[in-house]
Protein backbone atom coordinates (compact mmCIF):
# COMPACT_ATOMS: atom_id res chain seq x y z
CA UNK A 1 0.00 0.00 0.00
CA UNK A 2 2.81 2.27 0.72
CA UNK A 3 4.38 1.65 -2.62
CA UNK A 4 1.04 2.79 -4.00
CA UNK A 5 0.71 5.71 -3.02
CA UNK A 6 4.37 6.38 -3.33
CA UNK A 7 4.18 5.93 -7.39
CA UNK A 8 0.59 7.84 -7.48
CA UNK A 9 2.26 10.41 -5.71
CA UNK A 10 5.32 10.35 -8.40
CA UNK A 11 2.60 10.06 -10.93
CA UNK A 12 1.20 13.04 -9.81
CA UNK A 13 3.67 15.15 -9.52
CA UNK A 14 4.93 14.43 -13.06
CA UNK A 15 1.77 15.29 -14.35
CA UNK A 16 1.25 18.83 -12.91
CA UNK A 17 4.69 19.67 -13.75
CA UNK A 18 4.70 23.14 -15.00
CA UNK A 19 7.72 23.18 -16.95
CA UNK A 20 5.98 21.18 -19.51
CA UNK A 21 2.83 23.17 -19.98
CA UNK A 22 4.16 25.68 -22.18
CA UNK A 23 7.69 25.88 -23.79
CA UNK A 24 8.88 29.09 -25.88
CA UNK A 25 10.92 29.04 -28.69
CA UNK A 26 12.19 31.48 -31.58
CA UNK A 27 11.70 29.96 -35.12
CA UNK A 28 13.94 30.96 -38.40
CA UNK A 29 12.46 34.41 -38.62
CA UNK A 30 12.95 35.13 -35.47
CA UNK A 31 9.44 35.50 -34.41
CA UNK A 32 8.55 33.85 -30.41
CA UNK A 33 6.45 30.41 -31.55
CA UNK A 34 3.77 29.60 -28.76
CA UNK A 35 3.51 25.84 -28.44
CA UNK A 36 0.88 25.64 -25.58
CA UNK A 37 0.27 22.16 -23.11
CA UNK A 38 -2.70 21.88 -20.93
CA UNK A 39 -2.72 19.68 -18.02
CA UNK A 40 -5.25 19.30 -15.59
CA UNK A 41 -4.53 19.70 -11.85
CA UNK A 42 -5.68 21.05 -8.63
CA UNK A 43 -4.89 24.20 -6.15
CA UNK A 44 -2.66 25.67 -9.17
CA UNK A 45 -4.36 27.52 -11.58
CA UNK A 46 -2.16 30.91 -11.44
CA UNK A 47 0.45 29.43 -12.11
CA UNK A 48 -0.53 27.63 -15.32
CA UNK A 49 -1.96 30.80 -15.84
CA UNK A 50 1.78 32.13 -15.26
CA UNK A 51 3.04 29.63 -17.95
CA UNK A 52 0.01 30.64 -20.56
CA UNK A 53 0.79 34.52 -20.53
CA UNK A 54 5.11 33.44 -20.80
CA UNK A 55 7.08 35.93 -22.49
CA UNK A 56 3.55 37.58 -23.79
CA UNK A 57 2.87 41.05 -24.19
CA UNK A 58 -0.56 42.12 -23.16
CA UNK A 59 -2.35 45.40 -23.40
CA UNK A 60 -5.18 46.49 -20.91
CA UNK A 61 -8.02 48.83 -21.93
CA UNK A 62 -9.14 51.67 -19.37
CA UNK A 63 -8.57 54.29 -16.48
CA UNK A 64 -10.89 53.27 -13.74
CA UNK A 65 -10.04 50.73 -10.69
CA UNK A 66 -10.62 47.74 -12.26
CA UNK A 67 -8.18 48.29 -15.80
CA UNK A 68 -5.75 49.81 -12.96
CA UNK A 69 -5.64 46.50 -10.79
CA UNK A 70 -6.14 44.25 -13.40
CA UNK A 71 -2.91 45.54 -15.25
CA UNK A 72 -0.57 45.62 -12.03
CA UNK A 73 -2.29 41.60 -11.13
CA UNK A 74 -1.63 40.74 -15.01
CA UNK A 75 2.59 41.59 -14.56
CA UNK A 76 2.97 38.98 -12.27
CA UNK A 77 2.72 36.33 -15.47
CA UNK A 78 3.16 38.71 -18.76
CA UNK A 79 6.56 40.85 -19.48
CA UNK A 80 5.06 43.66 -20.06
CA UNK A 81 1.95 45.13 -19.93
CA UNK A 82 0.48 48.33 -21.91
CA UNK A 83 -2.54 50.03 -20.22
CA UNK A 84 -4.39 51.90 -23.09
CA UNK A 85 -6.25 54.87 -21.53
CA UNK A 86 -8.53 57.47 -24.01
CA UNK A 87 -7.02 60.66 -21.05
CA UNK A 88 -4.70 62.12 -19.83
CA UNK A 89 -4.87 61.36 -16.29
CA UNK A 90 -6.49 58.00 -14.74
CA UNK A 91 -9.91 58.39 -12.84
CA UNK A 92 -8.50 54.97 -10.79
CA UNK A 93 -7.90 55.62 -7.17
CA UNK A 94 -4.50 57.31 -5.55
CA UNK A 95 -3.19 54.17 -4.17
CA UNK A 96 -4.19 52.01 -7.44
CA UNK A 97 -2.36 54.61 -9.48
CA UNK A 98 0.47 54.61 -7.36
CA UNK A 99 1.12 51.22 -7.41
CA UNK A 100 0.78 51.17 -10.92
CA UNK A 101 3.05 53.97 -11.54
CA UNK A 102 5.90 52.18 -9.78
CA UNK A 103 5.44 49.04 -11.37
CA UNK A 104 8.44 49.00 -14.28
CA UNK A 105 6.26 46.03 -16.21
CA UNK A 106 3.30 48.52 -17.32
CA UNK A 107 3.74 51.18 -20.02
CA UNK A 108 0.95 53.32 -20.05
CA UNK A 109 -0.22 54.62 -23.64
CA UNK A 110 -2.18 58.20 -23.16
CA UNK A 111 -5.13 59.99 -25.05
CA UNK A 112 -5.76 56.62 -27.35
CA UNK A 113 -8.27 54.19 -28.59
CA UNK A 114 -7.81 50.75 -29.72
CA UNK A 115 -10.07 51.06 -32.89
CA UNK A 116 -9.30 47.00 -34.12
CA UNK A 117 -7.41 44.05 -32.38
CA UNK A 118 -6.04 41.95 -35.49
CA UNK A 119 -5.02 38.55 -34.99
CA UNK A 120 -2.91 35.65 -37.53
CA UNK A 121 -3.81 32.61 -39.24
CA UNK A 122 -4.59 30.47 -36.33
CA UNK A 123 -6.74 33.37 -34.90
CA UNK A 124 -4.56 34.72 -32.34
CA UNK A 125 -3.92 38.13 -31.40
CA UNK A 126 -1.55 39.00 -33.30
CA UNK A 127 -1.63 43.54 -32.84
CA UNK A 128 -3.88 46.27 -31.85
CA UNK A 129 -4.29 49.36 -34.21
CA UNK A 130 -4.38 52.19 -32.25
CA UNK A 131 -5.73 55.83 -32.85
CA UNK A 132 -4.18 59.13 -31.15
CA UNK A 133 -7.64 60.77 -29.90
CA UNK A 134 -5.78 64.94 -29.99
CA UNK A 135 -3.39 64.17 -33.06
CA UNK A 136 -5.72 61.39 -34.65
CA UNK A 137 -2.27 59.50 -35.59
CA UNK A 138 -2.48 55.63 -36.09
CA UNK A 139 0.14 53.25 -35.15
CA UNK A 140 0.20 49.20 -34.44
CA UNK A 141 1.34 47.83 -30.85
CA UNK A 142 2.39 44.21 -30.91
CA UNK A 143 -0.01 42.67 -28.47
CA UNK A 144 -0.91 38.51 -27.66
CA UNK A 145 -3.43 39.69 -25.35
CA UNK A 146 -6.04 41.95 -24.64
CA UNK A 147 -8.39 42.83 -21.79
CA UNK A 148 -11.36 45.68 -21.61
CA UNK A 149 -12.47 47.57 -18.39
CA UNK A 150 -14.55 50.70 -20.23
CA UNK A 151 -17.42 50.02 -18.28
CA UNK A 152 -20.90 48.14 -18.85
CA UNK A 153 -23.88 48.31 -21.02
CA UNK A 154 -27.01 46.21 -19.15
CA UNK A 155 -28.84 44.50 -21.32
CA UNK A 156 -32.00 45.60 -20.13
CA UNK A 157 -33.67 47.63 -23.09
CA UNK A 158 -36.27 45.09 -23.46
CA UNK A 159 -37.91 45.63 -20.91
CA UNK A 160 -36.24 48.99 -19.67
CA UNK A 161 -39.94 50.96 -20.45
CA UNK A 162 -42.05 48.31 -18.24
CA UNK A 163 -39.55 47.78 -15.11
CA UNK A 164 -37.97 50.36 -13.13
CA UNK A 165 -33.89 51.19 -13.55
CA UNK A 166 -31.48 53.80 -12.77
CA UNK A 167 -30.31 56.20 -15.42
CA UNK A 168 -27.52 53.66 -16.94
CA UNK A 169 -30.70 50.86 -17.36
CA UNK A 170 -29.34 48.40 -14.44
CA UNK A 171 -32.78 47.09 -12.54
CA UNK A 172 -33.83 47.89 -9.06
CA UNK A 173 -35.04 45.69 -6.38
CA UNK A 174 -36.11 44.70 -3.28
CA UNK A 175 -33.78 42.38 -0.65
CA UNK A 176 -35.73 39.12 -2.70
CA UNK A 177 -34.53 40.09 -6.48
CA UNK A 178 -37.62 41.28 -7.16
CA UNK A 179 -38.34 44.00 -9.32
CA UNK A 180 -40.61 46.83 -9.51
CA UNK A 181 -43.12 44.10 -11.85
CA UNK A 182 -44.25 41.61 -9.56
CA UNK A 183 -42.91 38.06 -10.49
CA UNK A 184 -40.54 39.67 -12.28
CA UNK A 185 -37.02 38.93 -10.78
CA UNK A 186 -33.56 40.34 -11.67
CA UNK A 187 -30.28 38.72 -10.76
CA UNK A 188 -26.50 39.31 -11.39
CA UNK A 189 -24.96 42.30 -13.15
CA UNK A 190 -28.06 44.02 -14.72
CA UNK A 191 -29.34 44.68 -10.49
CA UNK A 192 -28.56 47.86 -9.43
CA UNK A 193 -25.40 46.87 -7.50
CA UNK A 194 -21.90 48.15 -5.74
CA UNK A 195 -19.56 44.99 -7.21
CA UNK A 196 -20.43 42.62 -10.37
CA UNK A 197 -18.55 39.30 -9.85
CA UNK A 198 -19.81 35.83 -10.36
CA UNK A 199 -19.64 35.13 -6.72
CA UNK A 200 -22.23 37.97 -6.55
CA UNK A 201 -24.61 36.83 -9.21
CA UNK A 202 -24.23 33.40 -7.92
CA UNK A 203 -25.78 34.79 -4.62
CA UNK A 204 -28.56 37.09 -6.63
CA UNK A 205 -29.66 33.90 -8.49
CA UNK A 206 -29.65 31.53 -5.40
CA UNK A 207 -32.29 34.88 -3.81
CA UNK A 208 -34.06 35.28 -6.83
CA UNK A 209 -35.38 31.59 -7.70
CA UNK A 210 -36.02 31.00 -3.85
CA UNK A 211 -38.37 33.93 -4.01
CA UNK A 212 -39.63 33.29 -7.64
CA UNK A 213 -41.09 29.85 -6.22
CA UNK A 214 -42.01 31.17 -2.74
CA UNK A 215 -43.85 33.90 -4.87
CA UNK A 216 -45.46 30.91 -7.05
CA UNK A 217 -46.62 28.90 -4.05
CA UNK A 218 -47.98 32.47 -2.40
CA UNK A 219 -50.39 32.60 -5.57
CA UNK A 220 -51.05 29.02 -6.33
CA UNK A 221 -51.88 28.83 -2.35
CA UNK A 222 -54.54 32.36 -2.89
CA UNK A 223 -55.98 30.24 -5.99
CA UNK A 224 -56.89 27.08 -4.36
CA UNK A 225 -58.22 29.82 -0.95
CA UNK A 226 -60.66 31.17 -3.74
CA UNK A 227 -61.55 28.17 -5.01
CA UNK A 228 -62.29 26.65 -1.79
CA UNK A 229 -64.38 29.71 -0.67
Amino acid sequence: MHDRRHQVRRRRRQHVDLDQQISNQRDQKGDLARQRRVAAFDGVGEALLGRFFCLVVVAVVGGGDAAVEEADYLTRYADKVYLVHRREELRASKILQERAFANPKIEFIWNTVVERAAGDDQGLLHHLELRDVNTQVRRDLHATGLFIFVGFNPNTGVIADHVDHDEFGYLRTDWSMQTSVPGLFAAGDVRVQITRQVTTAVGDATTAAIAAEKFLKARADAAKEVGAA
